[in-house]
């Protein structure tokens, strides 16, 4: 495994660790025993400077947030690139998965919501959106100093 500088971690369904860092993503078992690495992962997707988020879905997709454009980039389990979506975003804060397999990205002020495929959904009025995630119900929590949130983000 090559030695990276990692800004970001996710835990797939599988169990699987995904680490994403300057050039690229790393794969560990639950153990954190390298599984698969993904050197070149950030060339690929013709990225300067790499990921800043990482999250991955029930199907192995890794979905990255790019560190200077906040693009979204969708990889393969493979680790093959498949797109870029630009999202509109500025300084991303924090991308995660609802059960449904849809990509929400926050930034301070809004959270886009994507479709798996990478098609914008809505956007989202979000005040100071730092963190998100999904319960099994797909209720969404919002860290927004100096609360959490309970929201559901109103989509069937």
């Amino acid at each position: 495994m090559p030695s990276r500088t990692y800004r970001a971690v996710a835990i797939g369904l599988d169990g699987r660790v995904y680490a994403a860092g300057r050039d690229g993503f790393d794969v560990f078992d639950k153990d954190l025993k390298p599984m698969a690495s993904f050197n070149n992962a950030a060339k690929n997707a013709s990225s300067s400077f790499g990921f800043e988020k990482v999250d991955v879905d029930g199907n192995g997709f890794v979905f990255l947030v790019e560190r200077t454009t906040d693009d979204l980039v969708k990889f393969s389990s493979d680790g093959r690139f498949l797109n870029r979506i630009p999202t509109g975003l500025r300084s991303a804060n924090d991308i995660a998965l609802d059960p449904a397999g849809r990509i929400f990205l926050s930034d301070t002020s809004t959270i886009a919501v994507f479709t798996a495929e990478g098609q914008p959904l809505k956007k989202m009025k979000a005040n100071q959106a730092f963190g998100i995630t999904f319960d099994d119900t797909g209720m969404m929590y919002i860290a927004s100093r100096p609360f959490v949130l309970k929201v559901d983000p109103g989509l069937e």
